[in-house]
Order: C-alpha cells, then structure tokens, then sequence
C-alpha cells in the first residue's frame, strides 16, 4: 500500500489514546507491593507485558498490521495469567476488549511492511 493513503482514522486515533493513556496509568502498579507478592517472577511478567502493550499501540498508531496482532497476544496472555494468579480485572477487562476489537477491524486497512 501507498503510505500516503494511510492515514490514522479518528475512531482509531481515539481508542489509540485511550490504550497509551491504559499503559500509562499501568506503569506504576508494576512496582506495587501487590504485584511483587504475587510471585517472584510475576513483576517481570507484568512489566513485560505492560510494555509490549505499549509497543503494540505503537504499531497502532503507525498503521502496522503487528500492532493489532501484538495487541491480541498480549491481552490473551495477560488474561490467561490474570486468571491462574486470581486477579480480577472489572474495569481494564471490558475496556481491553473493547479496543481489541477495534484495532483488529481497521487490520485490513494496515501496512505490512515493518
């Protein structure tokens, strides 16, 4: 495809935000002590995943089709921990789906190139 015909759609550029805004607010619970007595190597997992998340909007944000892809790895991961170490997610859950959703529509719209 033709970068100039790529653009960031504005429903996109939206939930985009609202995702880097997630990853932000994220940042500090990975020094939590909630965190850290949940397992030894359960911070690293959490801070891994905290910043794929981040590499993954920014694939977004750039039209690249790995960064819907990356964005459905990390969340299927981080639900799949989220469950074996019994952590309820009310509020990231829905909101996580919702943009899941969302990026996956707009793939077919997305560069393949790196």
């Amino acid at each position: 495809m033709n970068k100039a015909l790529i653009t960031l759609p504005k429903p996109l550029k939206i939930f985009a935000i609202i995702g880097l805004i997630m990853v932000i607010i994220s940042i500090p619970s990975i020094f939590s002590p909630f965190i850290k007595k949940l397992g030894t190597f359960y911070p690293l997992l959490f801070g891994s995943m905290v910043s794929l998340r981040f590499m993954a909007l920014i694939g977004v944000w750039y039209m690249k089709k790995w960064g819907p892809i990356l964005f459905l790895i990390v969340f299927l991961v981080f639900e799949i921990t989220s469950i074996m170490v019994g952590i309820s997610r009310e509020i990231e859950l829905p909101l996580s789906t919702i943009l899941c959703l969302v990026f996956l529509t707009y793939v077919p719209r997305m560069d393949d190139n790196l």
